[in-house]
């Protein structure tokens, strides 16, 4: 039995080999389906249009730091409001310097085969690829949320917090001033 599973382990090997090596280069025009596809575009504006909050926090931020305040004036938040359309002015310019479709598809291009491409598309195309795809940001959000969740309880539980500043407090201590 032995005797027949190294041929047969040495061909499977030779075979991934042969197709590896004998893949076709990704197509401008496959890659270009792809990112239509997966709506590239369209997530990278929303993500653009979700910074908000974001700058809306790091304005605050900056404004409070500044002044002082806990409670914002009416002063403080005019001066958040420039603050933030400054950042939105900005995050306009870069974005409209972007030209994300022909990003993402140099990418696929680079990290893909036409043939990993064109399975990628057939999946894409079928009612349960489109699905998946919709439902990965929510996923990959959860996700996130989890581990970020059970990291924080496993950090109270161990006291880490406590534990890495007093090490670092140790190794600052070392340091002349």
């Amino acid at each position: 039995m032995i005797k027949f599973i190294k041929p047969l382990a040495l061909g499977i090997l030779a075979s991934q080999m042969i197709s590896i090596a004998f893949a076709s280069p990704a197509q401008v025009a496959t890659a270009q389906k792809i990112v239509d596809l997966t709506h590239l575009e369209s997530s990278f504006n929303n993500n653009i249009q979700n910074l908000h909050t974001m700058y809306v926090d790091q304005a605050t931020f900056l404004v409070k730091q500044h002044t002082g305040h806990q409670t914002l004036t009416a002063q403080d938040n005019q001066a958040i409001e420039k603050i933030m359309q400054v950042y939105n002015n900005n995050t306009a310019m870069i974005s409209r310097s972007l030209d994300v479709k022909k990003i993402g598809a140099d990418i696929y291009l680079k990290s893909y085969s036409e043939e990993e491409l064109k399975a990628y598309q057939k999946f894409l195309e079928t009612p349960e690829g489109a699905s998946i795809f919709q439902k990965l940001p929510i996923f990959a959000a959860t996700l996130n949320q989890e581990i970020t969740q059970r990291t924080q309880a496993i950090g109270i539980q161990n006291n880490i917090t406590q534990k890495t500043n007093n090490e670092v407090s140790k190794i600052l201590a070392t340091l002349p001033k």
